[in-house]
């Protein structure tokens, strides 16, 4: 199911990202996954990316910053994909994204420190920073172990968080790929919380 996934993920493999966030969930509609991120449906339109960019560039406020998270469907799991922040791998929200069902997070965190999460009814089943060995959870850790063995298969130092979103992939047969993500998708803009 893998075999050629870098060329449907290019917004994965970009070189010069700076910060995403990704999140899956099982078995709850996309509206659920953009409540469970504290939005309302009325805070959303559903646009594709060019259409998110321009509405991006059209605020009343030029100089705060906005950040888009979009909410889909892929495979039988729901997902928020944020372009510049990581809400999605925050405790509070993987918790009740995850209260009846399971959640992955997949986070390339600014300043380099990028994190897996899975969470299966509101707690937290594994956790680590992909291929850094301080941060190995305690045993038994399947996604841990698949991780590793995806990253060493590159040959690559530091192969990018494509790796681990391969492994997502075949475990759980959801791929976000370009085409869903330039889609046409329910679209929120968060407000920077630093400013």
């Amino acid at each position: 199911m893998t075999e050629g996934i870098g060329n449907h993920m290019h917004w994965a493999a970009q070189k010069n990202a700076v910060m995403w966030c990704v999140t899956f969930t099982d078995g709850i509609t996309p509206e659920e996954v953009l409540t469970a991120y504290g939005f309302s449906l009325d805070d959303a339109r559903t646009v594709d990316w060019s259409e998110t960019l321009e509405w991006m560039a059209d605020r009343d406020r030029p100089d705060a910053a906005v950040f888009p998270l979009r909410f889909g469907r892929t495979g039988g799991w729901s997902f928020c994909f944020e372009k510049s922040t990581v809400l999605g791998s925050s405790d509070d929200v993987l918790a009740r994204l995850s209260a009846t069902t399971e959640t992955i997070s997949v986070m390339l965190g600014g300043g380099g420190v990028n994190r897996f999460g899975c969470w299966r009814n509101g707690r937290v089943v594994e956790s680590f920073e992909p291929g850094h060995p301080r941060t190995k959870p305690a045993p038994p850790h399947l996604w841990w172990d698949a991780v590793q063995e995806r990253m060493r298969a590159t040959g690559e130092r530091y192969p990018g968080m494509l790796p681990v979103l391969e492994v997502v992939a075949e475990r759980v047969g959801a791929i976000l790929d370009d085409e869903t993500l330039d889609g046409q998708l329910h679209t929120v803009m968060m407000k920077d919380p630093y400013r």
